[in-house]
């Protein structure tokens, strides 16, 4: 399950984002 809730991501969802941190990339990707 991810929860998106207190993230400001654009959609579609894409994770793998240079606008992406490295930090968020791992909880996406988890």
């Amino acid at each position: 399950m991810m929860h998106f809730e207190t993230l400001d991501l654009p959609l579609p969802l894409s994770p793998i984002s240079p606008k992406h941190s490295p930090r968020l990339i791992e909880k996406l990707t988890s």
